[in-house]
């Protein structure tokens, strides 16, 4: 049934989990990890233990699945900015992942930097793999592959995924946020800074 796949790339496992939300409040049904029911398309993310590495300690890098109709996704979680070189290593071992998928797009934290800069990284990555991969947040670009970047918290401010979370709370738990403000604030200015 699935005639289409698409890549997104994140920089850790709770943009993961956010990303794997939005995707099912979307609609988006979650793969449950049964290899006899994965896509044959995403056999090469599954990773051999130990990891490639001999690294008993290092996370493995199974990306989540998540599908609609005749769309499958792959979320895959990066080490944060190591996604960059993490990503592209993955790519160059499986072609298909480069020419026979609908869509690639990266979500990515604006961190100290901002928002144009971090899509500037980003492009840098994967321009070479993705012709038309976006200079700038929150575009994306038409093509066979559609490619885009979206920098958190809202592709203009310095953030990360943390800064979107707490403006949601804002609006939904006003009474709750201003409390643990206030409990913050509370502390002594070295312990704020631990």
């Amino acid at each position: 049934m699935v005639h289409r796949y698409a890549i997104l790339g994140v920089e850790g496992p709770h943009d993961q989990a956010f990303v794997g939300k939005v995707l099912r409040l979307m609609g988006c049904e979650e793969y449950r990890g049964e290899r006899a029911k994965l896509d044959p398309f995403w056999e090469r993310f599954v990773p051999v233990y130990p990891t490639k590495t001999g690294q008993l300690y290092v996370r493995l890098d199974m990306p989540s699945i998540l599908h609609k109709g005749d769309l499958s996704v792959a979320v895959y979680a990066g080490e944060g900015s190591k996604l960059r070189k993490q990503l592209p290593a993955i790519i160059d071992n499986h072609d298909p992942f480069r020419h026979d998928i609908n869509a690639f797009g990266i979500v990515a934290d604006a961190d100290k930097k901002g928002a144009g800069a971090v899509a500037q990284e980003y492009h840098h990555a994967f321009g070479p793999y993705y012709s038309g991969f976006p200079e700038e947040p929150g575009v994306v670009a038409p093509g066979s592959i559609r490619t885009g970047v979206f920098v958190l918290p809202n592709n203009h401010d310095k953030g990360v995924l943390d800064t979107l979370i707490v403006q949601c709370g804002e609006v939904i738990y006003t009474k709750h946020l201003k409390a643990a403000r206030n409990f913050v604030e509370s502390f002594d200015a070295q312990d704020k800074d631990h």
